[in-house]
């Protein structure tokens, strides 16, 4: 449900934000605007794609090199409240 809610929502705001994008710029630089746009766009989601990757390398080295990976069963419960 919150999947389709967010899927409709953000179809609705894309609309409405390049119609009005459409409606305040000149016409003379409405392909310029456009271009600079989607340019920013995808370079955003590369930089998120970046980080994002930088940050799950960033988890395995902090998993491998911590105490977690030579468990082998459960601390119990009450030595997670002591520390």
């Amino acid at each position: 449900m919150g999947a389709l809610l967010f899927g409709v929502s953000n179809t609705l705001f894309n609309v409405n934000e390049v119609s009005l994008r459409q409606q305040v710029t000149p016409d003379r630089l409405l392909g310029r605007v456009g271009t600079s746009m989607q340019c920013i766009g995808v370079g955003i989601l590369t930089l998120g794609a970046l980080l994002g990757c930088c940050g799950f390398f960033l988890a395995v080295l902090w998993t491998w090199f911590s105490p977690v990976r030579k468990l082998r069963q459960a601390p119990p419960m009450y030595s997670l409240f002591l520390h």
